[in-house]
């Protein structure tokens, strides 16, 4: 399991190219360009803020249940895939 948060490490004296490691500082990945590396960094380390976000609100949705049939069964749809992104 990746550690949050990530960062990237560029030593060109040592690496060829800019790597990604984990916060127990485990290799993830290796990347061709700085940029790359940059932005999985971003998304990677957003994840947690995102899943939290997207929680509180499912949460809201669900204490104004209403009786529409399509809202109930997005509403599954989000606590499921919540449930997996723990």
């Amino acid at each position: 399991m990746i550690k949050t948060p990530v960062s990237t490490y560029f030593d060109k004296d040592v690496y060829p190219h800019p790597q990604i490691d984990d916060a127990d500082s485990n290799f993830i990945s290796e990347c061709n360009k700085g940029d790359t590396a940059k932005e999985i960094v971003k998304r990677i380390n957003m994840h947690d803020e995102l899943v939290k976000s997207l929680h509180d609100m499912v949460e809201v949705v669900g204490g104004n249940f209403c009786q529409n049939m399509e809202i109930k069964r997005k509403y599954k749809i989000a606590r499921e895939l919540l449930e997996r992104c723990k």
